[in-house]
């Protein structure tokens, strides 16, 4: 999704959904190259059907997601290597609930 706010510069944004709290896939091309400043994850949780909460939402910068894919585990705890996987998992996002606050804010004129 391409989004801009006033008088600000465009931005990208990648929107995940999940129903469940576990792991997620994303595309590996997302955490490939440089980093990218005008780039964010967001994650929805949107709650089962029977479940009346209210839906989360989770916010990345393209750099935070990066750095948490960083930490991913590569290994079972027996020391087999996990197959290989892009994505992210419900620890690695919980700590950025409401972070509204990593999206560009609007450039007021002087």
């Amino acid at each position: 999704m391409l989004c801009a706010v006033p008088g600000g510069e465009a931005f990208a944004v990648q929107v995940k959904g999940m129903s469940y709290a576990s792991a997620f896939y994303i595309d590996k091309p997302f955490f490939e190259g440089n980093i990218q400043p005008s780039l964010f994850l967001v994650v929805v949780f949107v709650p089962p059907p029977a479940d009346n909460s209210p839906m989360r939402f989770f916010v990345l910068s393209h750099q935070d997601a990066v750095n948490e894919f960083a930490k991913m585990r590569k290994e079972h705890k027996d020391g087999t290597p996990y197959v290989e996987g892009w994505g992210l998992n419900w620890g690695s996002i919980k700590g950025y609930e409401n972070a509204w606050d990593k999206f560009p804010s609007i450039q007021l004129k002087e």
